[in-house]
């Protein structure tokens, strides 16, 4: 009778799986989580998978967006052409570069002066800028600049309001008056010169006319 002796058959074993981990010369490469990850040395940055030239000189931290060169500055420079410059506008605004020229945008109530933000407030119903030295409140609509604000200033759709001091003064237009501080219709004629006072109409007639039915004939 024959006999069937079981026979023992290793089962072979399987070789590790190395993945492949290259970050080019300049960094070193290992994985975290099964992850790729790149160590690069001084001046260059991962880049996809490679350490690349990235430098933004000693005072930014250079890195690679979606292939791009991105720039992180320390406070007070900015990017200027790949370089971290000197870019300082004050504590009130954030400073960058438009070519070779720096630019501030300053916080609500500042503007730029000599390339700092520096107070500049006209309230709430104006823009303020500075011209050289100069503050200039550009006003809204129906608002005039008074001691340094824009404040209500209206004389009608026919003429323009501004401020002398204190006193509200009214530029009419043509064939129009200030009556009580709007431009009301006042019109004597070419031959004369139409007013308002105390709410009357006067015509104050050249030489050579006369006053007829509130015309300077």
């Amino acid at each position: 009778m024959l006999s069937i002796v079981p026979v023992h058959q290793e089962m072979p074993v399987a070789e590790p799986f190395h993945h492949e981990c290259d970050c080019g010369p300049k960094g070193t490469c290992n994985f975290e989580n099964n992850e790729k990850k790149c160590t690069c040395d001084y001046g260059f940055a991962d880049n996809g998978g490679n350490c690349e030239e990235c430098d933004c000189g000693p005072k930014g931290t250079c890195n690679f967006e979606n292939y791009e060169k991105k720039c992180i500055c320390e406070d007070g420079f900015a990017n200027n052409a790949g370089n971290c410059e000197v870019c300082d506008c004050g504590e009130n605004g954030r400073c960058s570069f438009a070519g070779t020229k720096n630019s501030c945008k300053c916080s609500e109530e500042y503007s730029e002066r000599n390339g700092k933000c520096e107070n500049c407030h006209c309230g709430v119903h104006g823009s303020c800028a500075f011209d050289y030295k100069e503050k200039i409140c550009s006003c809204n609509k129906g608002y005039s600049e008074k001691n340094g604000k824009c404040e209500i200033c209206d004389c009608g759709e026919n003429g323009y309001c501004s401020f002398e001091g204190d006193e509200k003064i009214c530029k009419c237009d043509l064939g129009y008056a200030d009556k009580y501080g709007r431009c009301e219709i006042c019109d004597c004629g070419e031959g004369g010169y139409c007013a308002f006072i105390n709410g009357e109409k006067t015509c104050e007639c050249r030489v050579g006319y006369s006053e007829k039915n509130g015309k300077c004939e």
